[in-house]
């Protein structure tokens, strides 16, 4: 077809040329030409056309072509159309599968410019809208066989990942007739029915049978208007087949058409009359009829212009137009600019149907039609709703104004049986359940943005995914805390200031404010990039339209931690853009000079790590010798720094610092832990989504009391983390605490998630929270669907996450102030943002941090920020003699042994040394008040530090505060002289029920009990273990060590340097044997496991063997171990040298010794002791089993 279209474009230069020779104008002159019905065609013909000289170009107008690209009036300067072009289509269709609720599809598509334009512009778009095109199949021009649909269609049903039921068909009639053909033969063999999508098709066979999957099939077509006047003329031509004969001799097709429907193939005076059937189907009208009508009606509206113009007053073609069409076909063509027609006005004769409308060519080739005339509708191949015994195309939607209104009460699908399926029971053509349709997790999900345009802009950057493990700029799972909440918070901010709720109304009067919100990935060069390509290009939204934010920009707040904050302040202040962070710590950004307009409503780090010295050296603790965990980068290497120093004041050892960075394996930071075991206390400065896997690999490797834990403010306040942790309970957590905002609980319990369009990662935040998948989700692997009734808060529970109310309190400085900014710098008439504003971002610096907030609905007005643009509401002295901790409501790790000092003078005689050299030594800070002030959280209007004692598994309610001082210092007299509010408390998690042993065996060194035993159980959450009856006994599968540490009498005032009696037993798998004892001071017994000197036999014991099997009920002073020979205690030496032995595997026999006391005491109400392997350990004995 495309190569015959040529050669007529041929044809049709030729006789323009003929025309200009012909001076006498005895041949009727080419004035333009109507069609070629396809795009393909238009294509080669309007470019050989427009090629030509001016006066050459000959008007061409099309009425089927829809082709995108036509609409290029450089390259196919002579085209104009009465259609819509398939720009408008491509919105059609993604309309309509958005209101199906399909977004999983493949797409079929013929192989020319209509097809393959279509194909690309619908995948484009479509990617745009979550719709994913898992395949697509191409159909080669000309004929296509069943057997090729068939291959396809069966491609499409066995698709892997999921089948697919929903097809969109961008091919020419024919193909289409092809498909469904092939698709009736299968209809009965499909477990689901396959549905399409078609731009123009027939669905009958050439017997007139209807196409089985024909039913219910959509279609999308500029509207279908009935010239009533031409159907009747072409059923009465055809209905007489002399007629037909007649009007052949003008109409050289006629004659071909007919034979076509009567399958005649003689001539046509001998063919016969046709029958219904066949007069039915060959009575059909195309739905391009009415727009080839309309051509020829705009056709002769041009030439109505010219004949006016050139022949005033006069009948007929006089000279002059004669002179114009023969020798300036090109004339035509630039009467075209900015044409109009009113059907009703223009001609004295028109068809019914065409009588109220009018469309014009405003500087385009595109017509556009007046109001009233809608720009594509949508069709449904249904059951008649006159006849139900018919199908027909019934009209179910309406496009306008990019707006797609359905009746969706006239849909009508059908099963593969043929029963009638009504809305919403129908095919949604989606990821199938229990599947992953990985192909359509791309990475245009994580690039997507949050936007709501506006007459200005304000930013904001959240880390809405966590980041990949392997690529800087790529992105990992869905963050199912601390992400889509801050989303949210940020659109409640800016919902505040548009509708003017008190005490906003007064910002931004007359003008909206618009969000634009970043997916960070948690990753700095990622949100770089994406933040440097938006200021540079605008922002593309779906409609292809171009949004230039850098014009628009009034402010940004985030990001979330300190790297992402230090990577998007050196893009911010290159522009002047004033940044406002919520939970970005890192000391270095109180630099102005590097960071000249970044600010934050968060305290620097080094006041929390001046609070972790002082509980670290707190009576409580009273310890000197820790470990230091932290990440790589900005906010883990600030901590790192900040700790060093506050160490070195408070005279407190780093035994080991130890860096960890994302795709580590996280179970070897035990290992390096157990390098020094007698630094007990290790502090995590972890990025908040390192948090949980680092936890828990530390909960999975550790033993009980092995170490107590603290955690940096980035652990957040969120105990449901740690539910199923028991071996950190005792971990104390710092957190930064504001009040929450109980209208913002509101906002988050009335927003139905399922629904909501603004927010394009809430869906699959939804499924990933509450381990469900909503209907159009690509990941179904859980198979449960989410409700209707989810919310994104509990309606029992005001809990927010830790930095929600950071998020609101940064919003709502930053838009104050940049207020009032606007209005000084630009005005309050402005709607738009001025030079001035951006000239002057100190200006619009000074305004942000000056504001004052009522950030806990008390009415008081507090300054978020010191005068270097740092957090500050209101500030909190801590008393430094003391920090204040109740005690009695702190729960220690089941075993630890504290306090955490070094083991003897080797091991911190290199933190001495460095002490010494770098600073002067303070005075313990229990003995001197150095005054220091240290901005922290805010709880009802005061920034505090929060503590918080993990304590988590089973648990009974607690409580009751811990106080970390008794006064707040009024420091800027906000709150009023005297004021002493309990507001600076430790929230207590509760704690675990474990089994209480009230009364516990006292053994003498013979073995002989002087009391009984019971165990009190208080378990009653189902989370805990079974409790064990008092007869029960260990199994060697619960027993991860055959030999126990057991601390001297608490009670006993003996000195370290007396000897004491101990037990040591060893024991090695060669054969079974009796722990031998000897005895040693408590010193020596410390020494031991620090020392380098233990023999090598000794060593090779430990070495050797994995744990021995333990017998069902030994004696009492004696500890039998089958297969196992106990060398003598004689055989360990002792040293006073250090640092400790490398940590153990678990494959290796440890070798511990048993300290028993010569007094054990009644244990009232105690926390049980798990077993540990290498420190002191309270048990209780039964018949010489160590009993937990």
């Amino acid at each position: 077809m495309v190569a015959e279209a040529s050669d007529r474009a041929v044809d049709l230069i030729y006789k323009i040329r003929q025309d200009k020779q012909d001076s006498s104008f005895t041949e009727p002159p080419l004035v333009a030409l109507i069609g070629p019905g396809y795009s393909s065609e238009v294509q080669k013909t309007s470019y050989l056309l427009s090629s030509q000289r001016a006066d050459d170009k000959l008007l061409q107008i099309g009425f089927s072509s829809t082709a995108a690209s036509l609409s290029n009036t450089n390259i196919y300067s002579n085209f104009f159309r009465v259609v819509a072009s398939d720009a408008v289509q491509i919105e059609v269709m993604i309309s309509l599968m958005t209101e199906l609720k399909w977004n999983y599809i493949a797409i079929i598509y013929d192989d020319d410019i209509y097809g393959t334009e279509g194909k690309d512009a619908l995948m484009n778009r479509a990617a745009k809208s979550a719709i994913c095109v898992a395949t697509s199949f191409v159909l080669p021009i000309g004929a296509v066989s069943l057997t090729q649909a068939r291959d396809i269609l069966q491609k499409i049903i066995t698709n892997g990942e999921s089948p697919i039921s929903g097809v969109v068909v961008l091919t020419s009639g024919a193909h289409a007739n092809a498909l469904v053909t092939t698709a009736t033969a299968l209809k009965d063999t499909l477990s689901d029915p396959i549905s399409f999508i078609f731009s123009d098709s027939h669905f009958k066979s050439n017997t007139g049978a209807l196409y089985k999957a024909s039913k219910g099939a959509y279609v999308v077509s500029p509207p279908q208007i009935r010239i009533d006047e031409f159907e009747d003329y072409w059923f009465n031509t055809f209905r007489n087949v002399t007629r037909v004969a007649e009007e052949s001799k003008t109409n050289i097709w006629l004659e071909n058409v007919y034979k076509e429907y009567s399958s005649c193939s003689s001539t046509i005076s001998t063919c016969s009359e046709l029958d219904s059937a066949q007069l039915d189907k060959a009575s059909q009208m195309s739905s391009w009829t009415s727009y080839a009508v309309k051509a020829a009606y705009v056709t002769a509206k041009v030439l109505k212009q010219v004949h006016d113009r050139l022949c005033p007053g006069q009948q007929g073609i006089c000279s002059n137009m004669k002179s114009q069409l023969y020798n300036n076909k090109g004339s035509l063509t630039e009467e075209m600019n900015d044409l109009s027609i009113n059907f009703n006005t223009d001609f004295t004769y028109v068809p019914a149907a065409l009588t109220n409308i009018s469309l014009y060519f405003p500087d385009t080739s595109d017509a556009k039609y007046t109001t009233g005339f809608p720009d594509y509708q949508v069709y449904q191949y249904r059951t008649c709703i006159s006849d139900t015994s018919k199908f027909c195309f019934e009209k179910i939607g309406t496009y306008n104004n990019t707006e797609l209104v359905m009746d969706k009460s006239k849909i009508r699908e059908y099963d593969n049986t043929g029963n009638e399926l009504l809305w919403p029971n129908i095919n949604f053509a989606q990821c199938k359940e229990s599947r992953r349709c990985s192909s359509c997790i791309l990475q245009e999900v994580y690039d997507k943005v949050y936007f709501r345009n506006g007459d200005l802009i304000v930013g904001g950057i959240v880390p809405v995914y966590d980041g990949g493990t392997d690529d800087p700029l790529a992105c990992g799972v869905i963050r199912t805390s601390l992400g889509n909440e801050l989303v949210e918070a940020m659109e409640y901010a800016v919902a505040l200031i548009n509708n003017k709720t008190a005490p906003y109304e007064q910002l931004f009067p007359g003008k909206s404010v618009g969000l634009l919100i970043i997916n960070s990935c948690d990753q700095p060069l990622l949100a770089q990039h994406k933040l440097l390509s938006i200021l540079n290009n605008g922002l593309l939204l779906d409609n292809n339209t171009v949004i230039n934010v850098k014009s628009k920009l009034i402010g940004l707040v985030g990001p979330y931690s300190s790297s992402i904050s230090v990577a998007v302040s050196n893009v911010l202040s290159q522009f002047g853009y004033v940044q406002v962070a919520y939970a970005s710590t890192a000391v270095g950004l109180s630099d102005r000079n590097k960071y000249p307009y970044f600010t934050r409503v968060s305290t620097p780090d080094n006041r929390q790590t001046q609070a972790m010295m002082r509980i670290i050296k707190h009576s409580k603790y009273n310890s000197e010798y820790i470990q230091f965990v932290y990440s790589k980068g900005t906010y883990g290497e600030a901590g790192r720094d900040a700790l060093r120093k506050e160490a070195v004041k408070a005279e407190v050892c780093l035994a080991q610092e130890i860096e960890v960075d994302d795709g580590d394996n996280f179970n070897l930071i035990r290992e390096e832990l157990r390098k020094y075991p007698y630094a007990k206390i290790v502090i995590l400065f972890l990025r908040s989504h390192q948090v949980e896997p680092i936890t828990s690999a530390l909960n999975d490797n550790i033993e009980y009391g092995e170490f107590l834990f603290i955690g940096s403010e980035a652990w957040g306040f969120r105990p449901n983390d740690f539910s199923n942790k028991p071996k950190l309970v005792g971990s104390i957590i710092l957190a930064l605490q504001l009040p929450t905002n109980n209208n913002f609980t509101n906002y988050l319990r009335n927003k139905d998630v399922l629904t909501d369009k603004n927010n394009p990662w809430l869906l699959e935040y939804i499924a990933a929270k509450y381990n469900c998948h909503v209907a159009t989700s690509f990941d179904k692997t859980f198979t449960q669907p989410c409700g209707s009734n989810l919310r994104l808060a509990s309606s029992s529970s005001n809990e927010q996450e830790i930095w929600t109310p950071f998020v609101l309190s940064a919003m709502l400085a930053l838009l104050s102030g940049t207020s009032e900014a606007f209005q000084e710098l630009c005005g309050s008439a402005s709607t738009t943002l001025c030079d001035q504003y951006v000239l002057n971002p100190n200006t619009v610096m000074n305004k942000v941090i000056k504001q004052k907030l009522d950030v806990d609905g008390s009415g008081n007005l507090l300054s978020l920020f010191d005068e270097n643009g740092d957090g500050n509401v209101g500030t909190y002295t801590l008393d430094g003699s003391t920090i204040d901790l109740d005690v009695n409501k702190i729960v220690e790790p089941d075993g630890i042994d504290l306090p955490s000092v070094c083991p003897n003078e080797k091991a911190c005689s290199m933190c001495k040394t460095t002490e010494t050299d770098s600073t002067p030594s303070p005075a313990p800070v229990s003995e001197e008040d150095d005054g220091t002030v240290i901005a922290l959280g805010v709880v009802v209007g005061i920034l505090v530090l929060i503590l918080l004692v993990v304590m988590v598994l089973c648990y009974r309610k607690i409580k009751g505060k811990v106080y970390l001082s008794d006064y707040i210092t009024n420091v800027s007299g906000v709150l009023g002289e005297g004021v002493k509010e309990d507001y600076n408390y430790l929230n207590v998690i509760e704690d675990p029920k474990y089994k209480h042993v009230t009364n516990v065996t006292n053994h003498n060194r013979e073995g002989r009990s002087n009391g009984a035993y019971s165990v009190e159980d208080t378990t009653t959450d189902t989370m805990c273990p079974s409790p064990r009856n008092a007869e029960s006994y260990l199994s060697p599968s619960t027993i991860k060590r055959d030999t126990y540490l057991m601390p001297y009498d608490e009670q006993s005032n003996n000195s370290d340097t007396e000897l004491k009696k101990v037990e040591l037993a060893y024991a090695s798998n060669s054969e079974p044997g009796r722990a031998e004892m000897s005895h040693m001071s408590e010193t020596e017994l410390k020494n031991v496991e620090g020392s380098k000197g233990i023999s090598t036999e000794l060593k090779h014991e430990m070495q050797r063997n994995g744990i021995p099997a333990l017998p069902t009920r030994p004696s009492a002073n004696t500890l039998e171990y089958p297969g196992s020979t106990l060398p003598s205690g004689n055989n360990t030496k002792t040293s006073d040298s250090s640092p400790p032995p490398p940590s153990h595997s678990s494959n290796v026999h440890h070798v511990t010794p048993i300290s028993v006391t010569q007094q054990i005491s009644k244990v009232e109400d105690s926390q049980p002791l798990a077993p540990s392997h290498t420190r002191p350990q309270q048990v209780a004995v039964v018949s010489g089993i160590p009993k937990t």
